[in-house]
């Protein structure tokens, strides 16, 4: 589902929450190194402007190399003790982006029902705008940003992608979407890079100091969850699927309210 930016996602004009979360206990946060998230912070951006109100939210970054090590494995079988890895910057970009990234091009984002594509406007600072609505990203730091997008460190070791390609949307009364593609090595690398998003996801569950509640709607064979960012009262729909060596994120602005279950089934058929 991605300041800069995140979205990633994300997620700096554009993106948004801090993460005050860190890999110590609740309410101990340490200071992180913003590098917000491609897919979502570019998210909670976009919906304050399409409110027409600042967001209230800062960015999303990834923990600093500072932090000793990191956590993650589901609950009860015992977490797995990880070394942080650098934050990976993006180079800085010095042309338009292109509008393909290694096999990718826009035949392989979503189409989501009710939604009309838009031309990207790069306010994370991930790239330039090539004035479409699909613009190539660096693969590399686009993913650490997007594992970057929890509370908890970036696990080391996670598969880097060959390739990434970003989207944009527009939905019903203006609400925002935004899309990531990224080509790896092959479909086992792209499901071990889901499945570590599930779990960067899932460390901010219960926690009053995470940047976004989260609520797991399903766990298979696609990820669907659903947002709501810290100075937000709307929400976001995310669906995340693996087909072939290709993960997509897709992240949505619920503006006119939560999705529907036939209308979820609807934007995971999209992702083809």
């Amino acid at each position: 589902m991605p300041a800069r930016p995140l979205a990633a996602l994300a997620l700096v004009s554009l993106l948004g929450v801090t993460a005050a979360c860190s890999s110590g206990s609740p309410g101990s946060a340490t200071p992180v190194t913003t590098t917000p998230v491609t897919t979502t912070s570019r998210a909670a951006a976009q919906a304050s402007s399409a409110s027409g109100t600042p967001s209230s939210a800062s960015p999303i970054g990834a923990p600093s190399a500072a932090s000793v090590g990191a956590s993650f494995g589901d609950p009860g079988q015992g977490a797995v003790t990880t070394q942080e890895p650098a934050v990976v910057e993006p180079p800085t970009p010095t042309a338009p982006a292109a509008t393909r990234s290694g096999s990718l091009d826009q035949r392989a984002l979503p189409s989501p029902s009710g939604w009309s594509t838009a031309a990207g406007d790069g306010a994370d600072g991930g790239y330039i705008p090539n004035g479409t609505w699909v613009n190539a990203r660096d693969p590399r730091s686009t993913v650490h940003e997007l594992l970057g997008l929890a509370c908890q460190g970036v696990p080391a070791g996670y598969p880097v992608p060959v390739a990434a390609l970003e989207g944009t949307y527009r939905g019903p009364g203006g609400a925002s979407g935004t899309t990531m593609a990224l080509e790896l090595a092959d479909e086992g690398s792209a499901r071990r890079l889901v499945e570590l998003y599930r779990l960067q996801a899932e460390s901010c569950r219960g926690r009053g100091d995470a940047p976004f509640t989260y609520a797991l709607l399903r766990a298979g064979p696609d990820l669907v969850d659903r947002r709501t960012f810290a100075g937000e009262s709307g929400t976001w729909l995310e669906v995340v699927g693996v087909r072939g060596r290709r993960a997509t994120f897709l992240l949505l602005q619920e503006g006119a309210g939560p999705l529907t279950p036939l209308q979820v089934d609807g934007v995971i058929v999209a992702l083809r």
